[in-house]
Parts: C-alpha cells; sequence; structure tokens
C-alpha cells in the first residue's frame, strides 16, 4: 500500500499538447498545424522555425496571433493475470487556448523580431479513475491472503480524483541579418517559465466486508479495534494479577486461571473466541501462556491501527516553479526554387521547485528541487518551389533527449539524465535507448491570389526503454495529418485556418504479474491572423 501511496504523489505528468519531441511543443502557428512543416519559413512564423529566413519579408512591420484548440484522450488498460482482471483507465486533457504571438520588424539586411509561444506542456489531464496502481495496490490488498483477505472482503471502491497540468511559457527574441543575396544568418534567445501543478485525492476507500455491503476501510478497522480494545485491556489486566500473585506469566495458561478462579469460563471463551477471529489455531491458543495471549492482542491492535492507516483520506497539491534561458542560432540559403534552413537551440538546464500547499503523504518536501531540462533540439528544412502555384517543404527535427534530465530518478533516488545507465526498477539501464526524431512533409497550393490550400504528414518516432514507461509518463511515436487554408482578406490581413489528428502507437510494458498498455488520441483546430501594419 506504501507503494500506491508514492505513486500518487510523485504524480509528474507531462503534459502533451502538441506535436514535437517528449517535451518540446513545435505547434508553434496555424500555418504549422495546416502543412505540419514550417522549417524552412520565410513568413512572419519563420521567428519561431526558421529565424534567419526572416530577412525574405517585405521590408515592414508584421503582427501574427495564433491560437489552438486541442483535445486529447489518455487510455491505460492494465491486464492483471491474479485474478484475472483488466483496469481501463482514461484521462482527458483539453486546451480550449494556446496562443502564440510573433512581432517582426524587416528593413534591408536586417529583421528582427519577439515571440511568445507556449514552448512546451500547455495543457492539464483530469483522470477521475485515478491510475493503474491505485487499482492493483486495492485489488491485491482485497484478494491477497496475507492482507485484508483475512477478514473477507473481495472487491473495493474508493473516490479517486487527480490532476496534472503543465505549461513551459516561452518569450524569445531573435536577430538576422542577411550576409549576401542568398545567405542569412540568425541569433536568438528564449526565456522559458514553467509552471507545473498536481492536485489529488484518494478519499472514502472501501471493501465489501464478509461479502457485505461496502463499508470504509477506516470504518471498518475502527470497529475491529473497538471490539479488540476490552480484549487488551483484560489480558493486560490478567497478566498484572498474575504478576501480583507472584506468579510468573510466562508459565500460567488461561485454563488454570478458571479452575483457580481468578477469571471465569465466559471471559476465556471470548479470549479464545477473538484470537481465533484473527486466524489463530486452536492447537496455538491451547499453548498459550497469559502473557502469550496478552502479545497477540497487543499485536493484533497494532496491526489494525497501522492498516486502518494506509487507508485514511489523503490529498495532495502542489505546485512547481522553474525557468531557464534557451540560445538559438541559425542559417538559410535561398537557392531561387528552393532554400535549405538549418536550427539549432541549446539544451535549457531548468529545475522546478516545489511550493508544497497539502501534501497528506509527505513525499513533496516544501522548496526541493527537480530537475526539469528542455534537451536540445536541431532542425532542417528544406523548401521548393515546383511550379508557380505549389511549394513544398521537408522538415527534420532531432532532439537530444539522452542529455536532458526529466526529474526521473535512479533506485537510489538520485536525479539521472535520460540515457545514463543507472539501477532502475532492478534493472542496470537507462531511460532512454534513444533521441526522438520527427520527419515531416508538406505541401502548399495557391488555388487563387487571394486562397492557398495545404495539407501535410508528420510522423515523431520516440525510443524509451520499458524503464521510462508508466501510467503517469509514458512517450508514444506518432503520425500526424494536417490540414487547413490561408486567405487573404484584403493586402494586409490574412486568415488562416487549420485542422490536424493524431495517431499513436501503443505501447505495452510487461510488469511481471501484470501488464500495461499506453495510447492517446489527439486533434487541433487552429486560427491565425496575419497583419502588416506597414
Amino acid at each position: 500500500m506504501k507503494r500506491l501511496l508514492y505513486t500518487i504523489v510523485v504524480l509528474s505528468l507531462i503534459i502533451e499538447a502538441r506535436a514535437g519531441g517528449i517535451v518540446t511543443n513545435t505547434n508553434q502557428s496555424a500555418a504549422f498545424i495546416r502543412m505540419l512543416v514550417r522549417d524552412a519559413s520565410t513568413e512572419v512564423d519563420a521567428l519561431y522555425f526558421n529565424p534567419a529566413g526572416l530577412v525574405h519579408l517585405e521590408d515592414g512591420l508584421y503582427l501574427q496571433l495564433n491560437t489552438q484548440t486541442i483535445w486529447q484522450t489518455r487510455t491505460i488498460q492494465t491486464d492483471v493475470s491474479q485474478p484475472t482482471k483488466t483496469i481501463d483507465i482514461q484521462g482527458k486533457t483539453f486546451v480550449p487556448l494556446l496562443p502564440t504571438g510573433y512581432v517582426v520588424y524587416k528593413h534591408g539586411p536586417w529583421a528582427v523580431g519577439a515571440g511568445f509561444e507556449v514552448i512546451g506542456g500547455g495543457g492539464s489531464v483530469r483522470s477521475e479513475d485515478g491510475l493503474p496502481e491505485f487499482h492493483l495496490q486495492l485489488l491485491d490488498a482485497a484478494t491477497n491472503p496475507e492482507k485484508l483477505a483475512r477478514f473477507g472482503t473481495t472487491t473495493y471502491s474508493a473516490n479517486m480524483y487527480f490532476e496534472g497540468s503543465s505549461a513551459y511559457y516561452g518569450a524569445q527574441f531573435n536577430v538576422a541579418y542577411a550576409l549576401t543575396e542568398r545567405l542569412s544568418v540568425s541569433a536568438g534567445i528564449r526565456r522559458v517559465v514553467i509552471h507545473n501543478r498536481v492536485k489529488g485525492h484518494l478519499r472514502d476507500i472501501s471493501f465489501d466486508f464478509g461479502g457485505g455491503p461496502m463499508m470504509r476501510a477506516v470504518d471498518f478497522f475502527d470497529t475491529l479495534l473497538a471490539r479488540v480494545q476490552p480484549a487488551v485491556e483484560g489480558s493486560c489486566k490478567i497478566v498484572d494479577g498474575v504478576k501480583d500473585a507472584g506468579l510468573d506469566p510466562n508459565e500460567v495458561q488461561l485454563v488454570n486461571l478458571v479452575l483457580f478462579g481468578r477469571i471465569t469460563p465466559e471471559q476465556k471463551q471470548q479470549l479464545e473466541d477473538g484470537l481465533r477471529q484473527f486466524g489463530y489455531t486452536d492447537d496455538q491458543i491451547n499453548e498459550m501462556s497469559v502473557q502469550d495471549v496478552k502479545t497477540a492482542y497487543l499485536g493484533i491492535q497494532a496491526l489494525l491501527g497501522n492498516t486502518k492507516k494506509q487507508f485514511v483520506d489523503r490529498a495532495v497539491d502542489v505546485r512547481q516553479t522553474g525557468s531557464g534561458w534557451t540560445p538559438i542560432v541559425g542559417i538559410d540559403y535561398d537557392g531561387g526554387n528552393w532554400g535549405l534552413a538549418i536550427k539549432y537551440e541549446h539544451k535549457t538546464p531548468m529545475t522546478v521547485v516545489n511550493n508544497t500547499i497539502k501534501d497528506d503523504f509527505g513525499f513533496y518536501p516544501d522548496g526541493r528541487e527537480i530537475p526539469n531540462d528542455m534537451p536540445a533540439m536541431l532542425s532542417v528544412g528544406l523548401r521548393y518551389q515546383m511550379q508557380s502555384k505549389l511549394h513544398t517543404q521537408l522538415g527534420f527535427h532531432y532532439y537530444f533527449d539522452k542529455t536532458a534530465r526529466y526529474g526521473r530518478t535512479d533506485d537510489n533516488n538520485n536525479f539521472i539524465t535520460n540515457g545514463e545507465e543507472a539501477t532502475i526498477a532492478g534493472t542496470n539501464t537507462a531511460l532512454l535507448k534513444g533521441n526522438t526524431y520527427e520527419i515531416g512533409l508538406g505541401a502548399a497550393y495557391q488555388y487563387s491570389s487571394a486562397l492557398q490550400l495545404s495539407a501535410g504528414l508528420l510522423a515523431v518516432r520516440v525510443h524509451p526503454n520499458p524503464v521510462y514507461q508508466n501510467a503517469t509518463s509514458y512517450a508514444l511515436s506518432t503520425l500526424t495529418f494536417g490540414t487547413g487554408l490561408a486567405y487573404l482578406l484584403n493586402d494586409r490581413l490574412q486568415l488562416q485556418l487549420a485542422g490536424s489528428l493524431t495517431l499513436y502507437e501503443p505501447y505495452t510494458r510487461d510488469f511481471g504479474l501484470y501488464s500495461e498498455t499506453y495510447d492517446k488520441s489527439a486533434q487541433v483546430v487552429a486560427f491565425g491572423l496575419t497583419y502588416k501594419l506597414q
């Protein structure tokens, strides 16, 4: 049961409300959602995707605002071998507004810009079913003969609710310069601020003790403790009386006290019946001294009290904050009807600090610092104008996850990098066996002077070892389809509408006595406006 409580309070959900790597959001414009590749962009959203490409804009001041609405469903199916049972858990993520904004000024060979992004996270996961570990531990307590089954219970219920939210806010500034007509470079910096929160409760844990109606575990053990208390007091009193008579309580049995009139046959019967209720056999009882009886009842009282503590109502409410800096460099080469863009974002070393509002479990020390890096990322984009009305983009992203720390620990509770060999879950291994990468292909067709139609495909491949995957945080490979349009309302204002669907590749982890299968689904609707002020 202790493992259950620990699992609850170390809940550290990575909220995935985007395309991108394990941590990083790359869906930073409506144009991205409709094409899924913008790494060689020469439009306003190049501030994020290809800062060096900003020099290809016409001179002027530009403002772009984007917003996305995101729906995501997380499902975990747990198959238990003994007893045979399937547990289905579902968590919902809804992000009504994921904003991105850019301001760019282009003049001559220079372009400068600033932007705001939700560079990681951006949503919350809510589950009224708790996590599989909650159910596994309660199921174990209800069916294991060495645990609650001694009291005749077979099934369980509980009021479980947990919510995890995470947002990495980024404020970015970039400068781009055209070295020649074809070659440009850029440099920039991003300030990242993290806000995480874990909140939830585990209440009203109940079992059908003895096959009757469901009863709260704490009430059941309070009832047993009340019934045991007279026996504890009576056995202690008997031992004291034997000592006062100058006898050794280790040598005197209950039957002798009945013979000498120290206790009644009814008292003896009550003490023996109570021992039988808690698993003692007649042979064991017949061999007990009065000291053994006292010791047995004190042990029963301690067992009931300690067991009750495992089922009391508990709650957690913890907030985490942290920040860091991301240096960004880029280069763009324009070959006429084609172009090549490269961007490198350095690793963002960060830690988050616990602000513990409530922690009945004692596992979120207030003020504790936890590593929460964003990995370095390399993007390469190729743009190609196939004909006057059709242009395409090919993009590649590579995330250096193995050199980052995501707050995971080894078996000695030491924080480790994702690619570090360590003892994890009793095995010498690393959290990740490879870095994450993604490949995308997008195309846009200029249907008319005002209307552009586009579509794209993005494949993400992650490489977790089994020890990385658990119910609170798991990484899955994906395939995303996007489509949409851009429409010029006038010579200064452009509207963009887009939507995407992400399919996840399920992952099954075998824990021995049970297995867990992780899956997700996600849909995005995006809206954007770009305005040229001058």
